[in-house]
C-alpha cells in the first residue's frame, strides 16, 4: 500500500481558514428554522399575507388565461395539441405561448403556496417560495401592498440568517486557527492521521 503524504505542521496550520471555509456553506452552520430568525408575530403575518397574495394573483392569472383562450378559440389537448400548434400563424403561436406561460405560472403559484404554508418548511424553502409568489404577484400586477410587506419579511429572514451564518463562520475560523497553533491540536491531528493510515479495523466473530 502506498504511504499517504501528509502536509507538514506548518502547512496544516496555514490551511486552517481554508479548511473551515470549504467544510460547508456558512448557512449550514446555523439553524434552518425560520422561528430562530423571525418573531412569532412576523411568521404569523407572513402566513396571513400568503393566502391573500395567492388569491389575488390567481384571480389575475385566471382573467388573463380566459382572455387569451377567447382569442385562441378551441385548444386541443393531448397529441392533437402539437399538430394544432404547428399549423398556427405566427401571431396565434405567440398567444399559445403566452397561454402556456400563464398556465405554468398558475401551477407554480399553487405549488409555492403549499410550500410557503408548510408548517415545517426550512428557511431556504420559505425564501424560495416567498420570492416566487412575490414575483408572480408583481408580474400579474396584484396585491402590491401585501407583496411589498412580504418582501420586507423575506429580506429580514435572509439578512438575519446570513449575518448569523457569517458570524458563525468567523468564530469557527478563529477556533480552528487557535487550535492548529497548539501542541495539543497537532497531537490530535497526528493521532487522526495514524488512524487513517492504519486503515479500517476488521473484527471477526465466531458463529
Amino acid at each position: 500500500m502506498t504511504q499517504r503524504t501528509w502536509p507538514t505542521r506548518e502547512e496544516w496550520a496555514a490551511k486552517a481558514e481554508y479548511s473551515v471555509r470549504t467544510a460547508c456553506l456558512p448557512n449550514e452552520r446555523v439553524s434552518s428554522n425560520p422561528a430562530d430568525w423571525l418573531t412569532a408575530d412576523e411568521i404569523n403575518e407572513a402566513r396571513t399575507l400568503i393566502p391573500a397574495i395567492v388569491k389575488a394573483t390567481r384571480a389575475s392569472l385566471n382573467r388573463q388565461i380566459k382572455q387569451v383562450r377567447g382569442q385562441l378559440g378551441h385548444i386541443p389537448t393531448g397529441v392533437g395539441y402539437y399538430d394544432w400548434y404547428e399549423n398556427l400563424p405566427a401571431d396565434q403561436k405567440n398567444l399559445a405561448d403566452q397561454h402556456d406561460r400563464l398556465l405554468s405560472a398558475r401551477r407554480q403559484l399553487n405549488s409555492e403556496s403549499k410550500r410557503a404554508l408548510y408548517e415545517y418548511a426550512p428557511v431556504d424553502d420559505l425564501l424560495i417560495a416567498w420570492g416566487r409568489i412575490g414575483g408572480a404577484a408583481a408580474h400579474a400586477n396584484a396585491a402590491q401592498a401585501e407583496t411589498d410587506r412580504l418582501n420586507v419579511l423575506q429580506h429580514a429572514l435572509a439578512d438575519r440568517r446570513s449575518a448569523a451564518a457569517e458570524q458563525a463562520l468567523a468564530d469557527a475560523i478563529e477556533r480552528t486557527v487557535a487550535r492548529r497553533s497548539t501542541d495539543e491540536g497537532w497531537a490530535a491531528e497526528l493521532e487522526r492521521r495514524a488512524g487513517i493510515d492504519a486503515g479500517p479495523l476488521v473484527t471477526y466473530h465466531r458463529t
